[in-house]
């Protein structure tokens, strides 16, 4: 089961997304690559018998936390999860990541339940088998209890985001610059103070997601047709970026499309 909910318009510039996976594996372990799209998650985890593979070289950290975010590793991500796999994220807009996660200092799989106690409470309902709007409805309530205002510079990297993910990520860094009138370096400087990654990063990532799903709505459009239509006129460089964001190649990806790109359809 995958579900997909758009928070409450109250809140759209806190949240860009809940969902809820609950998933039966076949009773071998399973690995799940994860796209990282830049948007940190708050993640509710309901089972803590699964691992998070990272990095280019493949590094595994079992996941010990019931509320967790991933902060300072090197993606691509892959879950390795058995038996079953259940989970609730709130998936944060990308220019409010500093703003959740500034006073946290570890790096990895951090628990974050200090941090956000009412998690702790979704977390209650998850296991005892909460629907998905009961959980939403607990997350909405949460982030209601908090007085969070957009500084001029959020508002300066929400736009900047907005217009990316617009464009579906077919721009460059000094086009942006020119379109905000705003120098390239502190176009650089601010976005990476809130994203907490540079703007290049995320513009290659929303770039390849937009792919991705616009793969897995048209089965039949070749990839390498794609790729060109994403701007990549040199497949080495295309494979590359994806699997910086995807942690496969293309073809190994859609051979088994991961369920989590399959609630954007």
């Amino acid at each position: 089961m995958i579900q997909s909910i758009q928070p409450h318009p109250q809140l759209r510039n806190i949240v860009k997304e809940y969902y809820l996976i609950d998933k039966k594996l076949s009773g071998a372990s399973e690995e799940i690559p994860v796209i990282d799209d830049y948007c940190h998650d708050l993640v509710v985890f309901k089972e803590q018998r699964a691992h998070l593979q990272y990095g280019t070289k493949e590094k595994t950290v079992p996941i010990n936390a019931k509320v967790f975010t991933i902060l300072g590793l090197e993606p691509p991500y892959v879950l390795k999860v058995r038996d079953h796999l259940t989970f609730f994220t709130i998936k944060l807009q990308p220019w409010m990541n500093r703003y959740f996660c500034e006073s946290m200092e570890p790096i990895g799989i951090v628990d974050i339940e200090d941090f956000h106690p009412d998690l702790k409470v979704i977390h209650e309902q998850l296991k005892g088998s909460s629907s998905m709007s009961q959980l939403v409805e607990k997350a909405y309530a949460m982030f209601l209890n908090q007085d969070i205002p957009l500084t001029s510079k959020m508002n300066l990297v929400k736009e900047l985001c907005e217009f990316i993910i617009e464009e579906e990520g077919l721009v460059k860094v000094k086009d942006i610059a020119l379109r905000f009138d705003k120098s390239r370096q502190y176009i650089n400087k601010t976005f990476h103070q809130k994203v907490m990654c540079t703007l290049k990063t995320f513009i290659t990532a929303v770039k390849i997601v937009a792919l991705v799903k616009r793969k897995a709505k048209s089965v039949d459009v070749s990839l390498t047709h794609l790729s060109y239509d994403y701007g990549y006129f040199d497949q080495a460089h295309f494979i590359n970026d994806f699997k910086k964001v995807c942690g496969v190649t293309p073809s190994q990806y859609f051979e088994n499309l991961p369920e989590f790109i399959l609630r954007h359809e």
